[in-house]
């Protein structure tokens, strides 16, 4: 009963740092292959497009699709989507509108899609003793007929023109070869 105990203690005692050991070696060889191990890496290319469709907008704004190829091995499909400033929406609803316009015109663009916008205005009044308030409500509706989808659109950059009300909205894929 004795040596059975002690034997048992030193079995856990080993089998406790042989436990050890092993996060030890699984610890240093994760370190070993994360240091040698390369990934790919577009934050350098999508600050460098972005910096580069600012200047072209600046000088000479566009809107539409356009296929940039800054190196021969590398194809990048560039949206820009020009929308009116409006304080009285959100930025959500207005970045979801602006990539719902990007998609529409890349999928115009491939697919010969069609995309009809139809925007309604209307007023709410309410009535009270003292006074009488009309609030505008702007409703957007987007219709898309296209016999494709374009996925995989990124933000790549947003930003407002030196004295203009328009916010211009950048959005980026790579195409693969």
């Amino acid at each position: 009963m004795f040596i059975t105990t002690i034997i048992g203690f030193i079995g856990g005692k080993c089998f406790n740092l042989l436990f050890s050991m092993n996060k030890i070696f699984y610890l240093l060889t994760l370190l070993f292959f994360s240091s040698t191990v390369f990934s790919q890496d577009l934050g350098g290319v999508k600050v460098s497009i972005a910096n580069f469709i600012r200047r072209v907008y600046t000088n000479q704004p566009f809107s539409g699709v356009k296929i940039l190829q800054p190196d021969p091995e590398s194809n990048y499909l560039i949206s820009v989507v020009e929308m009116t400033y409006d304080p009285n929406k959100s930025e959500s609803s207005q970045n979801q509108i602006a990539a719902i316009k990007a998609r529409g015109s890349v999928s115009q663009y491939f697919n010969n899609s069609y995309v009809s916008v139809q925007t309604m205005i209307l007023s709410d009044t309410s009535l009270s003793a003292q006074s009488a308030s009309t609030s505008p409500r702007v409703i957007e509706i987007i219709k898309e007929t296209s016999s494709g989808y374009a996925m995989g659109l990124e933000l790549l950059s947003k930003f407002r023109p030196p004295d203009s009300s328009q916010v211009v909205y950048v959005f980026f894929r790579e195409i693969k070869k």
